[in-house]
């Protein structure tokens, strides 16, 4: 698969952004998907054109949402790689 650049107007990766905000503000159980899909003005049913569940939307978070180049401050789970097992090299 060919990484994608970010683009904040993308529907997926605005979900994206706001799970990595409102996990780490929040915490994964306290976080649904409704409040997910108001964070990221995005409707609730374009959420599961994307993932199938919470869960695939946490592995996207995990992963940079296999984008290059994806900074976070969240340490080693947001290394900047290309694709994420390099992380491991």
């Amino acid at each position: 698969m060919k990484p994608r650049t970010p683009d904040e107007d993308h529907p997926r990766d605005r979900l994206i952004a706001a799970a990595t905000g409102m996990f780490h503000d929040l915490g994964y159980h306290s976080v649904g998907v409704q409040a997910l899909c108001e964070q990221a003005d995005v409707a609730k049913g374009s959420f599961y054109h994307f993932f199938e569940s919470k869960e695939d939307l946490t592995i996207a978070v995990v992963d940079g949402g296999t984008i290059t180049g994806v900074t976070a401050d969240a340490g080693f789970a947001f290394v900047t790689v290309e694709y994420p097992i390099d992380r491991y090299d």
